[in-house]
């Protein structure tokens, strides 16, 4: 795990950070929270599967070298929901964790996320 191992080596001057797609399972989340540190925080962005798909063909779009075809996508998002109730539970427990309606409009949910971020960052001073 790279990025733990770069992580844990700036913890003495960096603070606040901001980690996306990590962890991927709940063996990466017990990991990380034993070698670096729990996080205070965690930013659950939640929408259906068929909202999922639609984003990631538009990425896909946007992103040539980003997923091949339809049926890697639907596996990566079939693995994601296989995982990401037992993450955010095992988060729940230690930290906070911020839901957020991924269902809006991306201009709504973007607007959502810094403002969770912003509420974030305020309170931990």
């Amino acid at each position: 795990m790279v990025l733990l191992e770069k992580l844990v080596n700036h913890l003495d001057t960096h603070r606040d950070f901001l980690i996306t797609g990590f962890p991927q399972n709940i063996d990466q989340a017990m990991e990380f929270d034993k070698q670096a540190v729990c996080p205070t925080h965690v930013i659950h962005i939640n929408c259906s599967t068929g909202t999922r798909m639609t984003r990631l063909l538009i990425r896909k779009e946007l992103q040539q070298s980003y997923m091949k075809d339809e049926a890697s996508l639907k596996k990566r998002m079939y693995d994601y929901f296989k995982t990401i109730d037992s993450i955010i539970n095992y988060y729940r427990i230690s930290s906070h964790v911020k839901e957020i309606n991924g269902e809006k409009e991306l201009e709504r949910v973007f607007k959502k996320c810094c403002k969770t971020l912003t509420s974030v960052l305020k309170c931990r001073c």
